[in-house]
Parts: C-alpha cells; structure tokens; sequence
C-alpha cells in the first residue's frame, strides 16, 4: 500500500547445475524508510539552523574588520554578534538534548512559550533588513477571519476588545498549512486600508487592490532585504 515499503530479495535456487526454482523474501522496511527520512530533513534542517546565525556573525565581523562601522554603531554590531552567537549556542545545546532523549537519558521537559516574545525577537532580528528597505515595521496583534463579506462594525468593535491591531482573510490558513507541512514561516501582513465603521467612508475592494499595486514594490524590496540578512 501507499503507507507501507517492501525491499523484495530473490535468489535463484539451483540444482545439478539447473535453476529449479526460486527463494522470494519480502521484508517490511517501512519503519527504517521512515527514520531514514526522517534523519535527512532533521540533517537539512539543522545544517540550515547552523548556517544562519554563522552568516550573520561573519557579516557583522566582516564589517567590522573592514572598517566601516562608525564608532557609535560598534557596540550595537557587537551586541548582533553576541545575539547570534548565544542563539548558536543554544541551538547546538538543543541538538545534545535530543541525542540524550533518544538514549532514553533525559526526561522530555515542559516550558511555557510566550508566543509575543517569540515574534517580538523574530522582528529585533529583522530591523535592520527592514531599515535598508526604507519600510516600518509595527507589531501587533493579528486576527484571521474566513470572510469572504468584510467585518461588521460591531465585529471590529469585538476584535479591539480581544486585543487584536489588525485583521484580515489570509496569512493565517496558509501558515496553518504550510506548518502542517513541515515549513517554517515568515509572513508580513500588508494593511491596505481601515477596518469598518474606523472611518466614514464605505469599503471597496478596489481599494484594497489599488493600495497593494501601489505598495508592492516595497514589499518586494522589503521580502529581498529580509532574504538577503538570512
């Protein structure tokens, strides 16, 4: 079946000098295929993980030993470098954990996770690429709907109250789908226009399509700076 992987072997069998036949052995390998690729995306990952902060740090001491770092900026490229390298470290300390709970040594811990904090470190890491890019960037709080009507007044009157900055009808599926798929995601949300009964002015969708024409061109200078600090 589509979920199962046989290895066949198959081995004449002789006699006086004839083959009278033959020996077929099928062997369920679906558990070693599965560790098999489970290893070469955990090997691609990690490697990638390891390339990421390594690039960072020979980039800033790269601008460092060139000189071209003006006296006052020195410590604030000391301080990426220090960030990118604690974040090596506790990478490779993650990577010792998870040969300790394969061998059955290390008991499987639980933390809580501060999901804000988390993007919030993810945007510190991102400032400089979105500072070459000429483009601001805001934090806050996202709220995905199914749509495809745009929000009530009343719904952006409940959102506020939740705590949300921004809401819209993408971004969140895709992500959900692409983690689904073992992806890692960065996404920027685009805010084309205020949401109903913010202004007094009926909402289009050609305007929403107008803003995202016009601004395209800085997201897209935004997306190549952010791909090149990676």
């Amino acid at each position: 079946s589509g979920d199962t992987t046989v290895q066949l072997i198959a081995n004449p069998v002789w006699q006086s000098g004839r083959p009278a036949g033959a020996m077929v052995l099928l062997l369920d390998v679906t558990e070693r295929t599965q560790r098999e690729t489970l290893r070469r995306e955990f090997t691609a990952n990690v490697s990638h993980e390891l390339k990421t902060p390594l690039t960072s740090i020979s980039g800033f001491a790269e601008i460092l030993r060139d000189g071209l770092v003006q006296p006052t900026d020195v410590s604030r490229f000391a301080g990426r470098i220090y960030d990118e390298s604690q974040r090596l470290t506790e990478l490779v300390r993650d990577i010792l954990k998870l040969s300790q709970l394969d061998e059955g040594s290390l008991p499987f811990p639980k933390e809580p996770v501060d999901l804000y904090a988390v993007a919030a470190s993810v945007c510190d890491r991102l400032q400089d690429a979105a500072e070459k890019a000429g483009v601001p960037l805001r934090r806050g709080v996202y709220i995905a709907v199914t749509g495809p009507s745009y929000e009530t007044p009343a719904e952006i009157r409940a959102f506020r109250a939740l705590g949300a900055d921004a809401v819209g009808m993408s971004t969140v599926p895709e992500v959900i789908a692409a983690s689904h798929a073992g992806m890692k995601v960065l996404g920027f949300s685009l805010i084309t226009n205020m949401a109903a009964g913010i202004l007094k002015v009926r909402l289009s969708g050609d305007e929403v399509i107008a803003v995202g024409e016009r601004q395209s061109k800085v997201l897209v200078g935004l997306v190549r700076a952010v791909v090149e600090a990676l």
